[in-house]
């Protein structure tokens, strides 16, 4: 064989080696990339979901924070009327009560003068102890307020920590999924890997079955046993 023939064979081995390289490449290459694409939809679609409880909670917290603001106002408005309703009743009990402190000083026999400054006295009294009751109404309007204005902190608290603990699922879910993706790709590419080893061991033993040498040797070995049988007889 001369040295021609033997590179021109052993470029076509170059090239048959190369050829199935390229195809191992690609293969290798489409494991990678479908395995980038499922993990990108994995996360995408989480995202989605992260977005879409994101909006429902958004519109939860405004429905909430709406009623919440009518609950203060409902009770302010109470608290109002009721202002209103002590002060008429203040003034009706104070004209009663003077009335009935002058009656009392009269049975008295109480000079003017006296009577005067004694009346001025009962109503300084009577607008500390109105003014005391005002107060008081004032400090359990106030209590009421912060009392209530505490439960609904507690209310956008408890849904703040739902959706908190919604997100953290969301998140384990997508933690889990893509793990499961990981694991997937791993053993797939391992046991490409492992037809890869068999198959480039099967190339290689068909390159070797055409090997220029092996192919002259099995030749050489053809032409010697026809000219011996030409001097010798082999029994059958």
């Amino acid at each position: 064989m001369t040295s021609i023939e033997w590179e021109c064979i052993s470029k076509i081995h170059s090239l048959k080696r190369a050829r199935e390289s390229v195809i191992w490449s690609m293969e290798q290459g489409h494991l990678q990339e479908k395995y980038y694409l499922f993990k990108q939809q994995v996360k995408e679609k989480y995202s989605l979901q992260r977005q879409q409880l994101g909006k429902r909670h958004d519109k939860e917290t405004e429905r909430m924070s709406r009623f919440h603001h009518l609950l203060l106002e409902e009770l302010k408005s109470e608290q109002a009327q009721e202002r209103t309703q002590l002060l008429k009743t203040q003034r009706g009990d104070a004209k009663v009560r003077l009335a009935m402190f002058k009656e009392s000083l009269k049975i008295q026999e109480v000079d003017s003068t006296e009577q005067r400054d004694r009346v001025k006295q009962f109503l300084q009294q009577e607008d500390g102890r109105q003014k005391a009751e005002g107060q008081q109404q004032q400090k359990q309007h106030q209590e009421q307020l912060d009392e209530l204005q505490k439960q609904l902190d507690d209310n956008i608290r408890e849904l703040e920590e739902m959706q908190s603990e919604k997100i953290r699922l969301l998140v384990e879910q997508e933690k889990k999924k893509l793990k499961g993706l990981d694991d997937e790709h791993t053993l797939e590419l391992s046991e490409w890997k492992e037809r890869l080893a068999t198959r480039k061991e099967i190339l290689e033993e068909e390159l070797a079955r055409r090997h220029p040498l092996q192919q002259l040797g099995l030749h050489q070995g053809n032409e010697s046993g026809r000219r011996l049988s030409r001097f010798f007889h082999f029994p059958s």
